[in-house]
């Protein structure tokens, strides 16, 4: 079972990745937001880990950062 701080850490990471691969493709926010076809608002809320993003918008992220859903999701080694 994922605890609230291990969860926190877990959603920080993601937030960070999303984070890392617009910055990697030379993006401010509202053009990540537009190429990746995801609502400004909602795409600041992943970017600030304070909302998770689900499937659907993982997948565009990674296409639009070209990026694998891998390199968002899983915690820098």
């Amino acid at each position: 079972m994922t605890t609230t701080t291990e969860q926190g850490l877990t959603d920080m990471s993601v937030a960070e990745n999303i984070k890392k691969a617009r910055e990697n493709k030379g993006l401010k926010i509202e053009e990540a937001a537009s190429i990746c076809g995801i609502p400004l608002g909602t795409y600041r809320k992943y970017e600030a880990g304070s909302s998770l993003p689900t499937a659907d918008p993982i997948r565009a992220m990674a296409k639009g950062f070209g990026v694998s859903t891998d390199e968002i999701l899983m915690e820098p080694d």
